[in-house]
């Protein structure tokens, strides 16, 4: 698919900002793990356990943590039932003084502008966020909790001295081990990241003072560039790109639009008006191909948003509106004959959710997608009631009717999950899904959660799945 122009339209209105997803993407998966685990990390909670149930898996997660004042361990043990005893699947053991720094186990990484050790979400739904494109990573932690993330083993020693901190990290595979240097002398920060057994070196700077903060990396002739101004009533945030065909970051995914083979060059600008009670943006992405393939001869891909924000606690109103124009190669029957065909499609995308009291939610999603041959249509719309309280439960539930005729048109819908997961859930076809968590509070820190789904779709048989989770915290 090769995208030739994109329009974007985002109005949201919302108590703390964008506080629901109408679009979210299976990207998206990836930042909520993040979060997730940096919370268990620095939270007062310690141990859980999952057991998960569908028609497809039977799975039994275990987590322990532990931190005292220069010390951190933790484990996980898992097992898939009734396939194989229970194994060490993930683990990390952290020794962290003003001088001397030791992690053991398994880790995630985040430095720079996300070119070299990536975001882990690449392209994902949140790229119109100033904050994310903008800020300047540096962070070693432990990938204890994450299921998605892939898993990876290393020894990671470091030294601190002053302004300026050294790391070895020594990977499983070989192949990943890298020495890290940083110096700090405000306002300039700069950051050298270099395999052992590559010859390539990665380079970050960052300049930084009450008024702006510029970011800069580089890696193998590709770059990023950000600049961020912030003022009280204005912000102006300015991001360039170049990646060479066939860049690939040392780790996880970099934030691109096109298939890495064709390379890409882009900018993304924005303007940000502030006030008491309303915040309202509007940007201009523009990139091309550094390489041009097949049908892709266009010459600049453009894409344009705007979005507004307004504070009206406790309810919100969200509207969202996008529109893209692409051409791919499409394959039709005429006569009996098979013919393929490279064709223009025009794709929109409305979605919009209310919320009442914070807690009661609508949402609808429709997708029209529209070529000289064919013009098809899905949508999807769901109702979520969150903290019921009765007794000593926590109760949320929930129903999605969809309707989808074709996996090009399908849609993401979010189901409340365990704590820590993740539930986005791809539509195709015609069906409806009923879904709920109920939590059993123990103490302010320990609680039992069940969650329950069932699911019908195209006549079939109903599939179930169920989870249990355990929380335990002193």
């Amino acid at each position: 698919m090769k995208l030739s122009t994109k329009i974007l339209l985002i109005i949201l209105i919302s108590s703390f900002g964008i506080s629901e997803i109408i679009f979210p993407t299976e990207e998206s998966r990836h930042e909520n793990e993040i979060l997730w685990d940096n919370q268990f990390q620095t939270g007062k909670l310690k141990i859980y356990s999952n057991y998960i149930s569908s028609n497809a898996i039977n799975k039994f997660y275990t987590r322990y943590f532990r931190e005292n004042n220069e010390t951190s361990y933790g484990i996980r043990i898992g097992d898939y039932i009734n396939q194989s005893p229970p194994v060490i699947e993930r683990y990390f053991f952290k020794l962290n003084y003003s001088l001397f720094f030791l992690q053991i186990g398994s880790y995630n990484i985040n430095t720079g502008k996300g070119l070299s050790f990536g975001s882990e979400y690449g392209s994902s739904f949140q790229v119109e966020s100033v904050n994310q494109l903008a800020k300047n990573n540096w962070g070693f932690k432990s990938n204890l909790s994450s299921i998605i993330s892939e898993e990876t083993n290393a020894i990671l020693i470091g030294l601190n001295y002053k302004n300026i901190n050294s790391y070895l990290l020594g990977d499983d595979n070989l192949n990943k081990n890298y020495f890290f240097l940083k110096s700090n002398f405000s306002p300039f920060i700069i950051n050298i990241i270099k395999p052992l057994f590559i010859n390539k070196i990665a380079i970050n700077t960052q300049f930084k003072n009450n008024t702006f903060d510029i970011n800069s990396e580089v890696l193998d002739q590709s770059f990023v560039l950000s600049f961020l101004k912030k003022g009280q009533l204005l912000d102006l945030f300015f991001h360039y790109r170049h990646y060479q065909p066939n860049f690939i970051s040392f780790k996880g995914k970099h934030f691109h639009r096109l298939n890495t083979e064709m390379g890409e060059a882009g900018i993304i600008s924005s303007l940000t008006r502030k006030s008491k009670h309303i915040k309202y943006s509007i940007g201009l992405e523009i990139y091309k191909p550094i390489k041009f393939i097949e049908h892709n001869e266009r010459h600049a891909f453009t894409r344009f948003y705007f979005y507004l924000i307004t504070k009206s606690y406790p309810n919100n109103l969200g509207i969202d509106w996008e529109q893209r124009l692409f051409n791919e190669d499409q394959e039709y029957i005429e006569n009996e004959l098979i013919f393929n065909e490279n064709r223009d499609i025009r794709m929109n995308r409305w979605g919009t959710f209310a919320k009442f009291n914070n807690n009661l939610i609508f949402k609808l999603q429709a997708i029209q997608l529209i070529n000289d041959k064919s013009h098809e249509f899905s949508y999807s719309y769901s109702i979520r009631q969150k903290n019921i309280n009765f007794f000593v439960l926590n109760i949320n539930l929930g129903a999605t009717k969809y309707n989808v005729p074709d996996w090009s048109l399908r849609t993401y819908d979010y189901e409340p999950g365990l704590p820590g997961e993740f539930r986005l859930k791809s539509r195709n076809g015609n069906g409806i899904s009923l879904f709920s968590v109920v939590t059993f509070i123990i103490s302010n820190e320990s609680k039992l959660h069940f969650r329950m789904s069932i699911e019908r779709k195209n006549g079939e048989e109903i599939k179930t799945e169920f989870g249990l989770q355990l929380n335990i915290g002193y």
